[in-house]
């Protein structure tokens, strides 16, 4: 399953995917598929370029590699659209309908979001791509966020001031989205982690992966935790790392889909993906 929504408005913008692309391996192989049998649905490209994929992952992921290598061109945001169309057509063979993308640019008039397939370019406000039955699932179970209506602002001078707490529709909207699509992917299929990977604009108006921690004890297990981790500068990707010592990078534009990683610390874990990936991952520790 695969479904990937996202929506613009004026200066803002979000993608929520409900878990890794599944990469399906040699017949050699035997189950279970874990970490390094998935890859990015989500690439963020640049600040100003984030780009989704469903469908055939070899096909949508090689025309995601060629388009990356267009990013530092002059007035790319305007573009980007029209080259990963072109590149798509010429990729695909006889496999028409195979892939689908989501594409949202950060423009000097805004952020600007386009459904693009083999047929043609779509502009939206709010789309998504993959499974049409998972889509009408997640509207069944999404429940309206019940935001509070003050904030407590501090000052200064150490005081709090009191104001009214105003959401934008985006924002709700992308509140609402993220928690069903928790519950959408455990109620179909085991996923990594929790399984929801987002992207938002964030205050400086450039792209960035959404970081999340969990962690508990239990009298079976002991400690558990997960941890996953977001690198925007020098390099995309995000990182997941487990309690049990271990865990996973997904590098964008990496000739490899994933990249496991051996670590007796969520700080042995990062510096490792920093030294052999130049990943500066950033998130929760513990």
């Amino acid at each position: 399953m695969t479904l990937i929504m996202a929506e613009s408005d004026k200066d803002d913008g979000f993608f929520v995917g409900d878990t890794l692309l599944t990469v399906v391996p040699s017949l050699e192989k035997s189950g279970p598929f874990n970490g390094e049998y998935h890859a990015l649905k989500l690439h963020i490209l640049s600040p100003k370029i984030c780009i989704a994929l469903a469908g055939y992952y070899e096909l949508g992921l090689t025309v995601i590699h060629k388009v990356s290598q267009y990013v530092s061109q002059p007035d790319i945001e305007n573009s980007i659209f029209e080259l990963v169309h072109s590149i798509y057509k010429n990729e695909c063979g006889g496999h028409l309908n195979a892939c689908e993308f989501l594409v949202m640019a950060i423009t000097p008039q805004g952020t600007c979001l386009k459904k693009i397939s083999y047929e043609g370019i779509w502009h939206f406000k709010k789309s998504y791509i993959g499974d049409p039955e998972a889509y009408k699932e997640l509207q069944r179970i999404r429940l309206p966020f019940q935001a509070p209506t003050e904030e407590l602002v501090q000052q200064s001078d150490g005081s709090f001031i009191q104001r009214p707490f105003v959401l934008t529709d985006l924002e709700k909207n992308f509140i609402e989205i993220s928690n069903a699509m928790i519950i959408l992917p455990s109620n179909t299929v085991g996923v990594l982690g929790d399984g929801v990977f987002r992207v938002r604009v964030n205050r400086f108006g450039i792209f960035e992966y959404m970081q999340q921690v969990r962690r508990g004890n239990s009298a079976e297990e002991i400690n558990i935790g997960i941890s996953l981790l977001s690198s925007t500068e020098p390099r995309y990707g995000i990182g997941i790392f487990y309690q049990a010592g271990f865990g996973y990078c997904w590098i964008v534009g990496d000739s490899e889909y994933c990249r496991r990683i051996d670590a007796n610390t969520i700080s042995d874990f990062i510096e490792i993906a920093s030294k052999n990936y130049n990943l500066s991952l950033k998130g929760g520790t513990w």
